[in-house]
């Protein structure tokens, strides 16, 4: 299959304008906090400027264009995210901090748009970018004239940016759904105790140091845990193991038993809750069976709730309410690394509802984890099928007819002719 660069693909890019605060003539201009990480416009936040009218004509965004961020990025995402452009009304333009790639004639805009997010995924991006003053910037010019894709006839670009839309749906479905089982568990808790700052329900308040079980009393994990991940050695659970109120046990590294010794102190028991008190503070979740006996980092902490008071997935609902997160952030000290000492986390204090009542909850919560489970399982899987087929339209192998090709769930075609 022919092989083009990116920049044999697009129209020479668009840089984008910032211009001055808002009249009647203000226009509508996105920035990167408009995008998401899937490679869509997110436009709940857009902000209006007033633009020069010429530049306003030469500038404005068209359904299909793509809109690529030049300057963002951080340590764990490179610069060089895209977004599809598709809003068929409104003026709209794109910030400095981003460029407009309108693809030419002979190339379909989604298929495009999908070869710059796989490359981005991919992390090509990584090798095109520079930093300056803090900020990482995209060399758009030379990531344009070095990076090639396959370029196969529209009628199949056309054929493969179907079929990845196809899987790209079912993976939105599943976000959604593991979205709104997050809300719904917020929504149940509020219903049931309240906002626990605003405390409408008048429960009594209790320092968070006294939820805790006497004999396993809250303490950070590893200092240092050692760079290699040992076969056969006891997992530890960092700050990036905790993800949407879960540890991603599957992907937790392991440390010497000497090392984890040492830290005796901070070993696990399923029901421990764990907090991130270090870099991301306030991430939370529960230990689960399988890492029993596990350890912590020195970035999180451990809170074993005593089981005569209260329980776990009550303090764990609790902390996580949007109130209380802004409570713990007002807490948190720190420029390069930011984070909550201890001392200061014991001290919050959060309402005490009856016991049987935070058992009524957390018994619902368990059935809820168990449609949540399937729900993962499918979104998983969906993510997987999603960058298998993009894996293969950079190989030149997406080629069949799309009816073969449409991913399908439940015995329905997905695809949208």
């Amino acid at each position: 299959m022919k092989k083009v660069t990116l920049a044999d693909i697009f129209e020479k890019p668009i840089s984008g304008e910032w211009g001055v605060e808002p009249t009647e003539q203000a226009v509508n201009i996105l920035r990167t906090t408009n995008f998401t990480n899937e490679g869509r416009l997110n436009l709940s936040n857009v902000v209006r400027r007033d633009i020069e009218r010429k530049k306003v004509l030469q500038k404005q965004l068209r359904p299909g264009d793509i809109i690529i961020e030049k300057s963002g990025g951080s340590p764990t995402q490179p610069v060089g995210r895209v977004v599809y452009f598709d809003i068929e009304e409104g003026t709209y333009l794109c910030n400095n901090f981003t460029s407009i790639l309108r693809p030419k004639a002979s190339v379909h805009p989604k298929y495009a748009l999908h070869m710059l997010y796989g490359l981005h995924i991919n992390k090509v991006t990584l090798a095109f970018q520079n930093k300056t003053t803090g900020i990482i910037n995209l060399k758009l010019a030379s990531y344009l004239a070095d990076v090639q894709i396959p370029l196969p006839p529209i009628a199949e670009q056309r054929h493969i940016a179907r079929v990845l839309d196809a899987a790209d749906r079912l993976r939105q479905q599943d976000q959604q759904l593991l979205a709104q089982y997050e809300q719904l568990v917020q929504a149940m808790f509020v219903d049931m105790f309240g906002d626990p700052v605003r405390n409408e329900k008048g429960w009594n308040k209790v320092k968070l140091a006294d939820f805790i079980h006497p004999e396993r009393p809250v303490t950070y994990g590893i200092l240092m845990p050692g760079s290699e991940d040992i076969e056969g050695g006891v997992p530890y659970v960092r700050v990036v193991d905790i993800k949407g109120g879960r540890v991603l046990h599957n992907k937790v590294k392991r440390t010497t038993k000497e090392i984890s010794d040492s830290y005796k102190r901070s070993l696990l028991i399923p029901g421990d809750l764990l907090i991130s008190i270090r870099g991301h503070v306030g991430r939370l979740a529960i230990t689960p069976p399988e890492l029993n006996g596990a350890n912590i980092t020195q970035d999180t902490a451990r809170l074993s709730i005593n089981a005569e008071l209260s329980n776990p997935e009550y303090v764990h609902r609790c902390l996580e309410h949007i109130e209380m997160q802004r409570i713990m952030q007002r807490y948190t000290k720190g420029v390069a690394v930011k984070g909550i000492n201890l001392g200061d986390l014991r001290k919050i204090e959060i309402p005490l509802p009856p016991l049987k009542l935070q058992r009524k909850f957390a018994d619902t919560i368990k059935l809820l984890e168990a449609q949540y489970s399937v729900t993962q399982e499918l979104q998983q899987h969906s993510e997987a099928l999603f960058n298998s087929l993009l894996q293969q339209a950079f190989r030149g192998q997406l080629t069949l007819p799309v009816e073969a090709e449409a991913p399908k769930r439940g015995g329905q075609l997905v695809l949208e002719l």
